[in-house]
């Protein structure tokens, strides 16, 4: 039988104790057995490396290392320092409280060949317990950027193994500047202008994603200034992107998205970001209609003067008919 290729599995963690336990047992019941899995410790208080070292004495594959004061606090360079130093061929970058099903390293590992650089999988939505699973389908209807921007397709940190020689060849990974979406700024870089024949999509549930309280996913229900910042940098990224691309569907959603963020600024008292996506706006939209740039600055600027959100200037804004016109 040959040689099973090494797999650098990454699990950034803080104050998980009582679910990284879990992950972990879901990790070492894999099919699949020639991986390391490295768990970096974001600052945890909570008996995180006391587990983790208990897990190493039954498995070498597993290892513990705490965060450097030389990376920025937080997931994102968590991650980063983790991919820095992993030996894997391949990379899985795995959530904390998140679970692999048994064949969730080894079915995809078998789609990798010379061309391809990623093999997508998707997994279903669980509750705290692990129950009541909602299967999340991929199911690409355009493009992959195109889906992934419109959201057609749920596409997870845990969803993609990487090959590593790709993930080195891209000037930067995880944005430690970015408090919320980073790994869809990710993804959204390598998704732009990816050949399909590249990667893989395999339509099959490996993995079961926790929702609960404390998940990421319910605290955008909230304004966070810090959150709105990060997807306002995301969105403006984006959009310059899809004007160049001429995607008429696009534009209008990042547009949109970044027209109710400005908005929402005002609404709560978050000016800072209101007036930086202002004027990303009335930039980069000269490149659709000048008319609607000019018009963008105007009632802008009016309501940013008298900080209210007035409805009527968005709904002018939201529905001019330049965004009909985007080829």
């Amino acid at each position: 039988m040959p040689k099973q290729t090494l797999v650098s599995i990454i699990i950034p963690t803080f104050n998980r104790a009582t679910m990284l336990g879990e992950t972990l047992n879901s990790i070492v019941s894999q099919t699949y057995t020639n991986w390391e899995c490295i768990v970096v410790d974001d600052g945890s208080t909570d008996g995180t490396k006391a587990l983790v070292k208990q897990y190493q004495q039954n498995d070498k594959r597993i290892q513990y290392h705490k965060r450097p004061e030389t990376f920025l606090a937080g997931g994102n360079d968590a991650r980063n320092f983790g991919f820095q130093i992993c030996n894997g061929d391949f990379v899985q970058f795995f959530d904390d409280d998140d679970i692999m099903l048994d064949a969730y390293i080894s079915d995809r590992i078998a789609l990798f060949s010379g061309q391809i650089n990623m093999v997508i999988c998707t997994g279903y939505m669980v509750d705290i317990q692990l129950n009541n699973r909602v299967f999340m389908p991929i199911a690409l209807r355009s493009y992959l950027y195109k889906d992934y921007v419109t959201y057609t397709s749920k596409i997870l940190i845990e969803s993609i193994i990487f090959r590593k020689t790709y993930l080195e060849a891209q000037e930067d990974l995880f944005r430690n500047d970015l408090t919320r979406a980073q790994e869809s700024e990710l993804f959204l870089r390598l998704f732009y202008n990816i050949q399909a024949e590249t990667y893989v999509i395999f339509e099959k549930g490996l993995f079961l994603y926790r929702q609960h309280p404390l998940n990421k996913t319910t605290k955008d229900q909230f304004y966070n200034k810090r959150f709105k910042e990060s997807r306002s940098i995301i969105y403006a990224d984006n959009l310059k992107k899809c004007i160049a691309l001429g995607d008429q569907k696009l534009v209008s959603l990042l547009y949109h998205n970044l027209l109710t963020y400005f908005f929402e600024g005002i609404k709560h008292d978050d000016r800072s970001n209101s007036k930086w996506i202002l004027n990303e706006l009335v930039r980069d939209m000269r490149l659709v209609s000048m008319q609607l740039s000019g018009l963008l600055w105007l009632l802008g600027h009016t309501a940013l003067l008298i900080n209210y959100p007035v409805y009527r200037f968005h709904a002018r804004l939201k529905f001019h008919p330049s965004l009909k016109n985007i080829s």
